[in-house]
This record gives C-alpha cells, structure tokens and sequence, in this order.
C-alpha cells in the first residue's frame, strides 16, 4: 500500500465482544497537520450480502445438481432465461441450448396446440400465482413423456419478473397407473367370478360383477360375508369345506381342483377354482379365488360317458363286426362279432397291427385306403374283400365300410359269405332267386322282367310294373356308364341298400337288395360320440382359456405394484408364468380354431384379395426370426396373384408355413418361397434346407396332434405347439377349395410344402 497509496477489498472484522463480521474497506495515507503521516480507512458493514451471496452460491449448487428439472422464464417475452442440467438431460438437449427459447417447446401437442397449453397455464399464474398438475411434455426428438410440474411467479434480481418450473418426470408412475386401472377394468369384465377373503377371519372382501352374478347375490351383497356360504353341502358341510381349503391353503400356497358350490336361492352348481394367498395394500394377508362355471362341462362329460358306454353295449349286441384302428393301423377295439369272424381273442389281437393279422392287405390296395380315410375323412367301402384266417381254417367274402372316428378309423364288417354265393347263384336268375330273403329285381329300360318273393314284398310290385321311382334314376345311370351304382332307401323302418349291376352285352340290369339296419346304427352312434368329442374340446378349450386372463392379470398386477419389493427370482418366476399363459394362449386358440374348423357348416368369408401381397408381409413379420438365425428367405413370385380368399385364414397357413420352414431349418439356411399358374389354379410353395421327414412322419404331420418331435438332435429350435399347425392349414385350404401337400426325399434332406387355390375369375 505504500507503494500504491491506496487498497481496497473484503475483510473479515472481530467485534470487541469476538463476532465476526465482513467489510468492504477503501484504505489510503495521506499527510495529516496533526498526526503526520496516518492511514484513512473507510469501512462498509456487508455481512447481509455476503450471507445473501453465499445463500445464491448453495441454492445454485442446489439447482444444478437436483434430480428434478428446472427452468426460469422470463414473463414479458415467455422466453426461458436459465435451465438446469437435469431439465436439459429430461427433455434432450445440451448444455445451455434451450435458453432463448420460447416455453412452449416442452409441451407436447394434445387436444390443444403447445402455445394453448402455455397460454391457460399463464393464465392461472397470473390469476393465482401459481399452477401444478400433470402435464404431457415432448423431447426434442418428438417423444412424449409425462411430468407433474410445479409452476409460480417471483422477481429475479437479474431476470425480473419470471416464471419457475420444477419438473418430474412420472412417465413410468403414469403406465403403472395405467395398467392398474386396465387391471381393475379386467377384474370388473372378467367371465370368471373373483373374490377376495381376510385370511383372519374368512370373511369376503371384494367380489367382482361375474361372481355375485354367478352366485345370484347383488352388487356389494356378500361383502361382509362368511366364505363358507358359497360351499354347498356335501358329505362336509361347507363350514368343514371352508377349513380343509384353508389348511391346504396354509401348507403349500394354494388350492385348485372342482368344487359343488351353492347359488343364493340354493342352487348347486360345479365350478373350477384357483385359490391362493396373497398380501393386499389395503386387505392384508388374503386369500384370492377364481370361480369358473363348469357345470356344462360336467354335463357334456356325462353325455360323453353315457354315449360310450351305449356304444360299448350296442357294439357287443351289433350283429355286424365292429373294429376301431388308431392313426396307425394298430387294434383298439374289437366286437365278439369281428372276433369270432377273425377267429381270435380279444388278448391276442388288442395292439397288433393290421398287417399281422391281413398280411397282404398292402397288395389289395385297402391298407393305403384305410390311411386315407384318416387323413381325409372321406370314407370308403368295399365287397370285394376275401379274408383268410392265419391258420387256414376259415375263408370269408366280407362287405367292408371305413370311416374315421376321432383321429382314429373305424371298420364295420358283415360276412357275406353266403350271399355272395347266392349272389353267384341269381346273377343270371338261375337257380331258385325265389330263396333269396333279401329283394333281387331284373329290369329293363322301363319295366321289371324278374322280381323275387321278399321284392315283391318289400316293394309292393309285380312283375311286369313300371321300375319303382326309387330306382329309375339309378337304372338310367347304370344303362349310360355301365357302371355299378348304388342307392339307400328306408322301408317299414329298416334301412336297405341295393346295387344295380350291368350284364354284359344285354339290355337289362340287376338289382340286389339288403338290410343294412344295425350298421347304419353303428355309423349314428360313432357320429354321435365324434360330435360330443368335438364339443367336449371345444368347451373344455374355452374354459382353459378364461383362467389365463385371471393368472395372467394377478401376476401383471403383482409385478406392476410390488416388483420392487420382491426377490429377483420371484420376478423371475412370475414373467416364466406369463411366458406360459402366452404359450398355452397360443395352443388354445389352436385348439378352438381346430374345432371350429371341424364343422361342416363352415364356409370362408372370400373376398378377392392379392396373394403376392400377403406372402410379403408375412415374410416381413417374420423376418426377424430368420435373421437371428442367420437364415435367408428368397421370393419367386408373381406381381400379381388374385384369388377369392379370406385373408385373415390365408394369411395364417402362410405364417404357418414359414414358421416352420424357419424353426426347422439350421442356422444359416436357406428357404425359398415360390409361386406358379397351374390352368386354373396357383401354387405356393415354401422350400426349405432343413432337416426333412421320414416316409413315417410323412403320413402325420398333416393329422391333429401330428407333431413331429424334434427333441435331441442338436437344434435351437424353440418348438412350442400341439402338432394343430398343418392340421388347421389343412382345413383352411381345403375349405378354399384347395388342396395342400408336402414333399421330402428324407431326413435331413429339406422339404417342399405345397398348397394350391383356384385363381380368382
């Protein structure tokens, strides 16, 4: 200073009783006349704004490094003054590049523009001095995204006067909102009933609608209630029903199983329960049940019984031999009537093969017949079977009828061993057609030349009359083609079957009649049982699927309220169980579309469609599968390819397809979609290199249930079904129209599927 002559700065001072205090001080010598040469010092008493100074210091320390957004704007322009690095970070943008921008850039377009939403926030500031709420915010590369925010007016020493804004982000506490109130509109619309009991005390404590209206209660009726009221009295009594649960409940977790429940006006009822126990905010320790009514399925279940053990009974008393084959022509079942013909017993011949007991039933031709009958369902009949006992003992002419029964094939067979011989006898009327007990007729163009006792009987003619109107149309196709015709009529409530045979080189024709009463019985009770099957699937499907809502719901909502209070490997277990909810989805609506496929009422809604443009976006969603497996998809097709189809169904068997091609080829192969004209008719074909089928499997893939395992043979394949895929695709194309097929010269050798549909007119 005495070099300067002056100095001046903060300083820190010492009171007389010790407090400290801060300065500014302006410091200068000069020559005084008393004192001589003395220091001037002028003190500032700035302990208030270093305090001030220092209290901006923190709260901008503070403002930086908060986890919540920040940001000032100035209020006579609406342009933002100052933004923190959090803010900066939430909504995308760098350092220092949202100042001078207008507010309105954060909020996202609703119902209203960005500058209607800042103009009704300013509003309200300026009416109240201040504004909160949930507002939609938009990055700066166009996501939208949820905060709360907290807005209020106040004089910036810089800025003037200005607006601030806190901001949270609440996206994720948003979608956990969401997806407890789709959870609570699941619970409310579910088919199943839901309720929920104190552990404590086993009194209910929320019912959802589907429950009281299964109980026949009204909204808010049971709450309150014992649990016991809803068990109806068996060999326990619904209070001894209530704690057997409980106590299975309270040694492993859970309870499912079918359980005799009682309605209000005291009507008992099946249902299916899944009871288990769990921690709720506001019920503590519960126990949740989910009621399915299964009362119809019980009932078709006893039909399904009652019909087999009347097929059992009219089999045994049937007069004609009855068989049943599975998928692969090993017995299942055998009538007396078939054993004695057969010559064996039931122990011998119960899972053999055909080929063991006809071993030269491949060169007749029927064995490759009977496999068809499974795998098309169209049935086939023949009288042209001669049938010789192993040990030579017996041999006998057999009028043979196949059909399919389920996914198996059934076989009614007469012995027409001694009318095939009277047959011989009369197909010239020679000798005493008058014995015949079944009607033997000869005709002419338009009358009857020979007509035997039971004809005359049967059919109220004589000699001579016109051909009866039954068989006139018969006769005239029979005369054309010179080919067998048959026919079906019911007389005195007997079913008869004739067939009119040609004579060569004569102008008349042969008609042959028998009583096919007891077999055509058999056909409607084997129907019978195949529709009640069909039903009992279908029913059984949907009330497998309605649970999976409820299972699926519980362990979305557990992990949508509690998952940051579990374990990682509850977590884990709970995504494995909706993982499966998903793959059994799947295999039920297989299931169910498999059964509506069954019935002969179906018809496609077609509409003209371009096949070429649905095989690419199928390829398109299926792309990235392949591409994980490293596998290229080549396309050959037309441009343009129309057919009458219904989209949705074409679409699934080309997915279908595809999907298989991908899961059952290695990584980096190859798989070649193509399409080809064929007079009136296209081709698709999906080709792949993979790992190919055996002669076996090929007579199984395209059945229901004809998965073909893949297990242990060192693929990733991820295969998940029940073996319906092709089955369905074979409905579908089939119902089109179409037909579908599949070529592969054996395993590891790749495969070619083939479907064909009439191109549209």
């Amino acid at each position: 200073m005495e070099e300067r002559g002056e100095w001046h700065g903060e300083i820190q001072n010492v009171k007389k009783d010790g407090t400290l205090l801060w300065c500014f001080a302006n410091i200068s010598n000069f020559d005084h006349p008393e004192y001589g040469k003395v220091f001037v010092s002028i003190l500032t008493d700035i302990t208030e704004r270093k305090k001030t100074e220092e209290e901006l210091r923190l709260q901008s320390e503070i403002m930086t490094n908060m986890s919540e957004g920040v940001y000032l704007v100035r209020m006579e322009d609406f342009i933002i003054a100052y933004a923190n690095p959090r803010l900066e970070e939430m909504f995308g943008y760098t350092r220092g590049e949202m100042i001078g921008k207008d507010v309105a850039i954060v909020n996202a377009p609703t119902d209203k523009t960005p500058e209607e939403t800042k103009e009704d926030i300013v509003e309200i500031l300026v009416e109240t001095g201040e504004w909160h709420g949930e507002v939609k915010n938009i990055k700066k590369d166009g996501t939208h995204f949820w905060c709360y925010a907290n807005v209020s007016l106040f004089d910036h020493p810089e800025y003037g006067r200005v607006i601030v804004s806190v901001h949270t982000d609440i996206t994720e506490r948003k979608k956990k909102e969401e997806e407890i109130k789709l959870h609570s509109v699941i619970m409310t619309n579910l088919a199943e009933g839901v309720h929920l009991i104190r552990a404590d005390d086993g009194k209910i404590v929320y019912t959802n609608p589907a429950f009281e209206e299964m109980f026949g209660y009204n909204p808010g009726e049971m709450i309150g209630k014992d649990i016991s009221i809803i068990n109806a009295p068996t060999s326990m009594t619904p209070e001894e029903t209530k704690e057997e649960i409980i106590r299975i409940l309270l040694d492993i977790g859970e309870w499912h199983g079918e359980i005799i429940n009682i309605k209000k006006d005291g009507t008992t009822f099946w249902c299916y329960a899944n009871v288990s126990l769990f921690d709720h905010p506001e019920y503590g320790r519960v126990i949740v049940a989910v009621h399915t009514d299964i009362t119809e399925r019980k009932k078709v279940e006893l039909k399904l019984r009652e019909s087999e053990e009347r097929l059992n009974k009219f089999m045994e008393s049937a007069t004609d031999a009855f068989i049943i084959f599975d998928s692969k022509l090993n017995y299942l079942d055998v009538n007396e009537v078939a054993l004695r013909i057969l010559g064996m017993t039931k122990k011998e011949i119960i899972g053999k093969n055909i080929l063991d007991v006809v071993p030269n039933l491949k060169e007749t031709g029927r064995y490759d017949k009977y496999l068809d009958v499974i795998k098309t369902g169209k049935s086939f009949s023949t009288e042209d079977v001669i049938f010789n006992r192993l040990d030579g003992s017996l041999s006998s002419s057999l009028a043979v009828k196949s059909f399919k029964v389920g996914n198996d094939l059934g076989i009614i067979f007469t012995d027409i061993t001694e009318r095939k011989k009277t047959e011989l006898k009369i197909f010239d009327i020679a000798q005493f057609p008058s014995e015949n007990p079944y009607p033997v007729l000869r005709v002419n163009r338009s009358e009857i030349i020979y007509l035997n006792a039971a004809g005359q009987k049967l059919l109220n003619v004589l000699e001579h009359s016109l051909i009866p109107e039954i068989f006139q149309e018969d006769v005239k196709v029979t005369f054309e083609s010179n080919q067998i015709t048959e026919s079906e009529a019911e007389f005195d409530n007997r079913v008869y079957s004739f067939r009119i045979l040609p004579v060569k080189d004569q102008d008349y024709v042969n008609i042959y009649g028998m009583d096919i009463t007891e077999r055509k019985h058999i056909e409607e009770k084997l129907k019978e049982v195949n529709k009640l099957k069909s039903e009992f699937l279908r029913r059984a499907s949907h009330e497998l699927k309605t649970p999976l809502i409820s299972i699926k719901g519980f362990s979305e909502l557990i992990l949508a309220l509690h998952e940051d209070q579990l374990e990682t490997s509850i977590i884990s277990k709970l995504r494995e169980i909706n993982d499966g909810c998903e793959r059994l989805q799947n295999i039920i609506n297989n299931l169910l579309k498999a059964s509506r496929l069954e019935s002969p009422e179906l018809i496609p809604n077609k509409q003209k469609e371009d096949l070429s443009f649905l095989i690419k976006y199928c390829v398109h969603e299926l792309e990235s599968l392949a591409e994980r497996r490293k596998q290229s998809i080549k396309l050959d097709i037309h441009h343009e390819l129309y057919a009458n189809i219904e989209k949705e169904e074409i679409h699934d068997v080309i997915s279908n397809l595809l999907t298989n091609a991908i899961k059952y080829t290695p990584p980096n192969g190859k798989i070649e979609i193509k399409t080809e004209l064929k007079d009136e008719s296209m081709v698709i074909s999906v080709k792949d290199n993979g790992i190919g089928f055996t002669e076996e499997q090929k007579t199984k893939i395209f059945q229901q249930f004809g998965k073909i395992e893949r297990y242990g043979q060192g693929l990733d394949l991820g295969i998940d079904g029940t073996g319906l895929g092709l089955y369905i695709s074979k409905r579908i194309v089939e119902s089109h129209g179409g037909k579908i097929w599949m070529e592969s010269e054996g395993k590891n050798k790749g495969s070619t599927f083939y479907f064909a549909l009439p191109t549209a007119k």
